[in-house]
């Protein structure tokens, strides 16, 4: 396998990936197959669950014959890809079961860089991930949503999240206090709701505040809610759009387990 990020902007946004990731979990297999990257993991908690995938067309060059389950370290990975300076190309490659993965930094005079990460057995079971049909959509804009999650967490680790027809309100409540956020579909990218439907959940704030880390994949965070389904938040890291009927193929998807009140 080998794969090349010549492209600035997605070289900083596949670092970002890891910066961020090994806030939720310290290991992961990275999947390579002949049309895509794909990770999957949970956290410690196992209420908090990643889902990545990224297109072999994300890449500049991407070449694997063979699917090959790489482990690897998520801190030592990042601190790895933190190397990488703007006007370089990262090139990734490993053969199949070979116990390293060679990381090469390269640019026009700049000083060639390699490095090798040792392969990591981890048990691979992939969780089958159904499709859900969710009862509410909603788009934020990414910057908006990450300040409403740090300002409801001033009184509370869990926010409430209420939608209607009328409006989405975000609400978290302590001894000391209360913020409430009334949220119409005019403050918003998109919002959809099923007719009638009235939705009343509980979600860990340091979660949502984990996610909200990765903001800087995308200008726009994709959420979507059911009453019998986890939360799924998406981060598209293609072109796709929130108003697009087309689906994202290269994306970062999360899925928090509802926090059952103790009423």
């Amino acid at each position: 396998m080998k794969l090349i990020l010549a492209t600035p902007e997605k070289a900083h946004k596949f670092a970002e990936i890891f910066k961020h990731l090994k806030n939720i979990m310290d290991e992961i297999n990275i999947i390579f197959r002949p049309e895509h990257i794909y990770m999957q993991g949970m956290d410690n908690t196992h209420a908090l669950l990643f889902e990545m995938i990224l297109e072999k067309e994300w890449f500049d060059d991407y070449e694997a014959e063979e699917e090959d389950i790489f482990g690897l370290h998520c801190t030592i990975f990042f601190q790895i890809i933190n190397c990488f300076k703007d006007n370089q190309t990262i090139e990734l490659s490993v053969k199949p079961m070979d116990d390293y993965l060679t990381i090469t930094f390269v640019g026009e005079n700049q000083i060639r860089k390699t490095f090798q990460m040792t392969r990591i057995e981890m048990e691979s079971d992939i969780m089958n991930i159904p499709e859900v049909e969710y009862e509410a959509d909603i788009c934020f804009a990414s910057n908006e949503f990450s300040e409403l999650i740090k300002e409801t967490s001033i009184f509370n680790d869990t926010i409430n999240l209420k939608c209607t027809e009328e409006n989405i309100k975000m609400i978290a409540s302590g001894t000391l206090g209360k913020m409430t956020a009334i949220i119409s579909e005019n403050d918003i990218i998109m919002f959809s709701i099923e007719e009638e439907c009235d939705l009343d959940l509980n979600y860990t704030l340091g979660f949502l505040d984990k996610i909200c880390g990765f903001s800087k994949l995308n200008n726009e965070i994709l959420i979507h809610c059911s009453e019998e389904s986890p939360m799924k938040i998406q981060y598209n890291l293609d072109e796709t759009k929130a108003d697009s009927e087309e689906e994202a193929k290269s994306y970062c998807r999360f899925f928090i387990a509802p926090k059952i009140s103790d009423d």
